[in-house]
């Protein structure tokens, strides 16, 4: 949409008006999209010859993706606040059961939910959401302290977050603050609220 509604960029306006345009820049886009979101390097041949069936060349390929993001300014969406929890969770001590962590993601992701719904923690940035929106689940699920403690120093090591920090501080006072189910243990719902019960 973006990179279409540009209306300086040559190619969105063949975009707009040639079928084959518009599908070569789908099929660039995908590509991109892959290449940031997936993680994954997706060669321009393996592309051409299996996706276009040679309709697109490689080269023209790699030239309508400069051309994408160079319209776009190189601006791309970088990681969300849930793709953030999914990456600090795996680097939680590996003591607890696939339910326990498939209640803490769930948990976790609902605070994330509850924080993008906020304006003040809207704006903040998304890896100071999930940081504190794991700590609020932990802290829900009644997780120990050197359970706790070891992942944020885990956290500390690779990311640079801190728990002290004043900016992830805030947003955990923040959320915290904000969510509805403080009366329940921070817990997002009774349904979710008993699985934790009974896990721990």
């Amino acid at each position: 949409d973006r990179f279409l509604s540009n209306s300086i960029c040559r190619r969105a306006k063949a975009a707009l008006i040639s079928r084959q345009e518009f599908q070569l820049c789908f099929i660039t886009c995908l590509v991109i999209a892959i290449k940031n979101r997936g993680g994954m390097s997706v060669s321009s041949n393996f592309i051409s010859k299996l996706l276009c069936h040679g309709l697109y060349s490689a080269n023209e390929i790699l030239q309508v993706e400069l051309e994408i993001l160079s319209g776009l300014s190189w601006k791309l969406n970088g990681p969300t606040a849930t793709d953030f929890v999914h990456a600090f969770l795996q680097l939680m001590p590996h003591q607890k059961t696939e339910k326990v962590m498939e209640s803490l993601i769930e948990l976790a992701e609902a605070h994330v939910e509850i924080a993008m719904m906020d304006y003040v923690l809207a704006l903040q940035e998304p890896s100071s959401i999930a940081y504190s929106s794991v700590l609020v689940a932990m802290d829900c699920m009644g997780c120990s302290d050197v359970y706790i403690s070891v992942w944020m120093q885990s956290i500390s090591i690779l990311t640079g977050h801190d728990a002290a920090d004043s900016r992830n501080e805030f947003v955990r006072r923040r959320l915290i603050e904000i969510t509805p189910f403080t009366q329940t243990c921070f817990c997002y719902s009774r349904h979710v609220h008993k699985r934790c019960r009974k896990l721990l």
